[in-house]
Order: structure tokens, then sequence, then C-alpha cells
């Protein structure tokens, strides 16, 4: 979703995103992971280096209209209990 008034810094050449980039951020992800809503993590690690440059030319596409798809907001968050630490803390209910 686009805001509608905003108005932000104009796009210049060094905003671009470049191949290297991409690959080096795909090459951070950390195997064995749990993956997003599109299970695309394995995909990335192992995909053709082709790949890699049509992503870095789709998020400067994002970056100069200004828009970006709604799917890539979309995640899940899995709520993860934790017990009481010590004697003086509240041990935690399905209330909190």
């Amino acid at each position: 979703m686009q805001r509608k008034k905003y108005i932000g810094s104009p796009f210049l050449g060094e905003h671009l995103i470049d191949t290297e980039l991409v690959e080096q951020v795909v090459g951070s992800i950390q195997r064995g992971k749990a993956d997003g809503l599109d299970d695309l993590s394995e995909h990335l690690l192992y995909c053709h280096p082709l790949l890699l440059c049509i992503l870095a030319k789709l998020f400067n596409m994002f970056l100069r209209c200004g828009h970006v798809p709604a799917q890539f907001g979309q995640s899940y968050m899995v709520p993860i209990m934790k017990g009481s630490i010590s004697n003086h803390s509240k041990n935690l209910t399905s209330d909190d």
C-alpha cells in the first residue's frame, strides 16, 4: 500500500541494489532456520546465478515505482512461552 501524501527523497543511482548485494544477502541466509510463508530460502541458496540478477532488477523497480506488493509484508509469528527465570519473577500464563 502506498502512502498517498508521502514525498520522500528522489531515487538516486546510489540507491541502486546490485547483484553482489543480493548475492551477499542470500549467502547469509542461515540453513536450517525457519522459512517464510513461501519456503524460498533453500531455493535461493541453490538457485542459478541469473536469478540473483533478476531479483536485483525487481527490487530496483520497487524502489523506482515506490510500491511493494502486499504479499512481501506477509509473515507469521509463533509465540514461545517462557517460564519464570527466578523466584522473584511472575510465572507466565496464557493470559499474558
